[in-house]
């Protein structure tokens, strides 16, 4: 049997947002007092089941709005459709979890969580596939979905949860708001970042999204040209994480700083850990989601090495990266669709045209393949890769 004062107390608290107090009266949204509302709702209700002593019971938690009286309560405070909607679907909650209904399964149910999960992987999906523009639309619907439940709910478990798939959510973006945007505009778009994965932290006690905040930081100061600062960021970020792509991407950068600061001979410690973290998978079938990923951070590895090689000025070690990686490519990411294709042709591009500015060679990437690459940026929405006259951007070869 549902006990409607048990019920009450989740109410009372998120009834507590439609009124204020003016010393020992509430006044309610609309400007009504606590007796003029009742005897309001009172009159809707046909003259009977409420009045001043009943509503201040339901106000103080002892007991609960019949599903009746809490729509003409919302139509009395002329609350919108998205808040009215949002008080019923609380109290839906609390009754359901007070019969017995298992709480995660009343989420699912009432918040959609197993479906926002399923638009954070097709988010990832989408990616894969080279739709940036799909994909960053998908992300900014799903973000202000959760956004919108996590205010409308009092449940500490069902909004940790919800916060689980937020942070989900932002590593997706994270990798869109960096390959979609131009390098001069990215910093004021990343920036939010960190502290949303800070609060996430916050309310879930998962230390991945302390180790995201911490790398999302140091990319701030890669970008802001702080290398020393970054490395630290890195070397902090990197015992709270777990997650492949953020570790290799941390590894890489690790790779890089310590050439932009002339300590060149350190890459070889940094490859060391590189290789004993994420060894080359014994699949190339592609055989299952894993296997792509696993071959997609391969490719990833050796085309991040062959900038951290070019930049130290080691030409004989940056070409044999570049060469495995155009062998992963080749083999293995152009025949398919969902593996990023587009955007590894395209960082290719990159990589050539970055070791040609550096060592001056006598065949650089061809005309053919500047048109091609600008045309993929174009159709694709990898702004982080438009061409732009001058020497190639660092930024690019992360």
């Amino acid at each position: 049997m549902v006990t409607l004062a048990k019920v009450g107390t989740s109410i009372s608290a998120c009834l507590s947002k439609y009124y204020r107090k003016q010393g020992n009266r509430l006044v309610f949204r609309n400007g009504m007092n606590l007796n003029e509302l009742a005897w309001e709702m009172w009159e809707r209700l046909g003259f009977k089941e409420i009045d001043p002593s009943v509503l201040s019971r339901v106000v103080n938690g002892k007991r609960c709005f019949t599903p009746k009286q809490l729509q003409i309560f919302a139509q009395i405070l002329n609350l919108p459709s998205g808040e009215s909607l949002d008080l019923q679907t609380e109290y839906c909650r609390e009754t359901l979890i007070e019969i017995g209904v298992e709480e995660e399964l009343v989420s699912s149910l009432l918040y959609q969580t197993d479906r926002l999960e399923e638009g954070v992987n097709l988010v990832e999906e989408a990616r894969a596939h080279d739709a940036l523009d799909l994909a960053s639309l998908l992300a900014t619907q799903i973000e202000n979905q959760i956004s919108s439940k996590i205010k409308a709910i009092n449940s500490t478990k069902t909004k940790k949860k919800l916060y689980d798939i937020l942070g989900q959510l932002l590593v997706k973006k994270g990798w869109l708001v960096i390959e979609h945007c131009h390098p001069n505009r990215l910093l004021p778009v990343i920036s939010p970042l960190p502290p949303l994965f800070e609060i996430v932290y916050y309310v879930t006690k998962n230390p991945q999204y302390k180790g995201l905040a911490l790398a999302h930081t140091s990319r701030i100061l890669f970008h802001q040209g702080k290398y020393c600062q970054s490395l630290e960021q890195d070397f902090l970020a990197l015992p709270y994480l777990q997650n492949p792509e953020a570790l290799s991407w941390i590894y890489s950068r690790l790779s890089v700083n310590p050439a932009m600061l002339e300590n060149g001979h350190k890459i070889s410690s940094i490859l060391e850990k590189i290789n004993a973290n994420f060894p080359i998978p014994s699949s190339q079938h592609q055989q299952t989601p894993a296997d792509k990923v696993a071959i997609n951070e391969n490719f990833l590895r050796h085309r991040r090495l062959s900038g951290s090689y070019t930049l130290a000025q080691k030409p004989r070690l940056a070409r044999n990266h570049l060469d495995t990686a155009w062998g992963i490519y080749s083999r293995h990411l152009a025949p398919n669709e969902g593996n990023f294709k587009h955007r590894a042709r395209i960082e290719l591009y990159h990589s050539e045209n970055y070791f040609h500015y550096r060592f001056k060679t006598a065949i650089g990437p061809s005309d053919q393949m500047r048109e091609e690459t600008q045309k993929l940026v174009n159709l694709f929405g990898y702004h982080q890769y438009t061409v732009d006259p001058g020497p190639p951007s660092l930024s690019q070869q992360l």
